[in-house]
């Protein structure tokens, strides 16, 4: 629900803050291969209906997390 909530949140922020030049950004990644979801990748099983959702079919890693992160910085996104 979060991440819904902030997929329509960001079209409005940056309706509203376009006039005063403030730039919105924001990505909500899906599944990341870390210590908190290890039950979902690690169970062969787990990660075969995981993956089935996934349309890329690919669990991201922490360094795609990072890349984003640093690429929708405001010196790297302007």
């Amino acid at each position: 629900m979060a991440k819904g909530g902030l997929k329509l949140l960001m079209p409005t922020m940056a309706k509203e803050l376009t006039s005063e030049k403030t730039p919105v950004r924001a990505f909500a990644p899906g599944a990341i291969r870390a210590d908190i979801a290890r039950d979902a990748w690690e169970d062969e099983a787990a990660r075969d209906r995981l993956l089935k959702l996934i349309p890329y079919r690919r669990i991201g890693r922490p360094e795609d997390v990072a890349t984003v992160a640093v690429w929708l910085s405001p010196d790297a996104a302007d």
